[in-house]
């Protein structure tokens, strides 16, 4: 008869273990478990932007419905839009790019291992600072395209488009240097014999979406700083009274907005081209034209 000698673990080890593997996760540079970190992350915002589209439903439900303030529900429609774009269906994709792009092209890691961390870190930094605008006084409220002069100190005057420009902005540099190191990546990090036009789909997709965001997010960058200037500083770049442009805010924004459904977009088609030739157990018809 044999006999089963149970050990207990000491509370004071288990907490340790337990303290041990949570300082792992926020400590990792390891791609799979970033790549679930944006996974998570990019999930947590997408319900918080989905219970803010149903709060606007139920809203817009009856007629002459007072369920929503008039300003909650401009909060809430800015703060849905902007999070559904920046903090919720870029980082699912990111985290799909992280988890499979190295595994793919054969590398044992991204290029740049910390600046992949980084990146995440600092996305994260951005997406928390636009979030807690909530306790500062308000939301931003001049819709997700901020278009001045309605995003403008004449017509907002709290703190809540202050800390849309800033935590965009921020965001907006996790993006940029995450892009730069998939691009690093997919150049120089590829397994020996694994020319371009061996690449799968989602590599190639991921590599343009990636050069899109490196010349979409840089003129989004200089047209939030600008704006940033004229709420904060004084500046006049939007104020038409001062020889400014309100139009230019326009200009600025959809040359990176047209691009960014594009930047969306080319992974998602990535997946799709991966997918569908693995269960129909066929290649892909026509790779090079593609």
């Amino acid at each position: 008869m044999a006999i089963i000698i149970k050990r207990e673990v000491h509370p004071l080890v288990a907490r340790k273990k337990e303290k041990s593997i949570v300082w792992d996760w926020l400590t990792t540079v390891d791609h799979k478990k970033l790549g679930i970190m944006y996974m998570i992350s990019g999930l947590l915002f997408f319900v918080k932007a989905g219970v803010m589209a149903l709060f606007m439903r139920i809203q817009l439900m009856f007629p002459e419905n007072t369920f929503l303030s008039g300003q909650t529900f401009n909060e809430f429609t800015t703060m849905h839009g902007t999070i559904m774009l920046f903090l919720a269906a870029t980082p699912l994709l990111f985290g799909f790019m992280n988890y499979f792009i190295p595994l793919q092209i054969g590398a044992r890691d991204v290029a740049f291992p910390f600046v992949n961390a980084l990146g995440y870190w600092i996305f994260m930094a951005g997406g928390i600072l636009l979030c807690v605008s909530w306790f500062f006084g308000g939301a931003p409220d001049a819709g997700w395209t901020a278009y001045v002069p309605l995003a403008g100190g004449e017509y907002s005057k709290g703190l809540g488009l202050d800390f849309y420009v800033l935590g965009l902005q921020v965001s907006g540099l996790g993006t940029l240097i995450s892009a730069i190191n998939f691009m690093v990546t997919i150049v120089n990090m590829r397994a020996p014999g694994m020319t371009m036009m061996r690449l799968p789909l989602f590599v190639w997709t991921s590599f343009i979406s990636s050069v899109l965001i490196l010349f979409a997010f840089t003129p989004l960058a200089a047209g939030l700083a600008l704006l940033t200037m004229d709420r904060i500083f004084g500046g006049q770049f939007f104020v038409p009274e001062m020889g400014g442009n309100a139009v230019v805010w326009q200009h600025i924004f959809w040359v990176f907005g047209h691009p960014e459904v594009y930047i969306l977009i080319m992974p998602a088609f990535g997946m799709i081209s991966e997918v569908i030739p693995a269960f129909s157990r066929k290649r892909l018809f026509g790779y090079t034209s593609m």
